[in-house]
């Protein structure tokens, strides 16, 4: 059975990392904030209290064969420190992420204003939730897999 209650998604970048909260009832996907400096573990750990979020899923950046690099490993390492940020308050999900910042860009037509970095994190973890929510419709379980798993 699925948890009941908001979901976070999370795009991890090397500068911003874009989040993205659905409604309370899971079914709708919004742009949230994006976060940056050093002490950004906090502020999403801060989001995901405030917002009473009960599922967060965090973009794993693939290689288009499937295989983990560098950034994956990064992203790894990350999701370990929000681990012990949010310990067991929230389910954390790791999943595939490939292609969502292309997919964001394409969102934009060309007679709106250029999209700046920050909306373009945020729209991938648009991208990554709304992903997350048709699976968990479809499936009726939760999307992507457990970090340590």
């Amino acid at each position: 059975m699925l948890p009941l209650g908001r979901r976070l998604a999370i795009d991890i970048g090397d500068v911003r990392t874009g989040v993205a909260i659905s409604d309370v009832t899971g079914m709708l996907a919004s742009p949230y904030a994006t976060v940056s400096g050093e002490d950004y573990i906090s502020k999403l750990a801060e989001i995901v209290k405030s917002e009473e979020v009960v599922v967060v899923y965090v973009g794993l950046p693939l290689h288009l064969s499937g295989t983990e690099g560098a950034a994956a490993a990064k992203v790894r390492v990350e999701v370990g420190k929000l681990r012990q940020e949010l310990g067991d308050l929230v389910w954390l999900r790791l999943l595939d992420e490939r292609l969502t910042t292309k997919s964001a860009n394409s969102k934009f037509t060309p007679n709106q204003a250029k999209p700046n970095r920050s909306n373009i994190d945020q729209l991938a973890a648009v991208e990554i939730l709304d992903f997350a929510l048709n699976s968990e419709r479809l499936n009726n379980e939760l999307a992507g897999y457990e970090p340590n798993s």
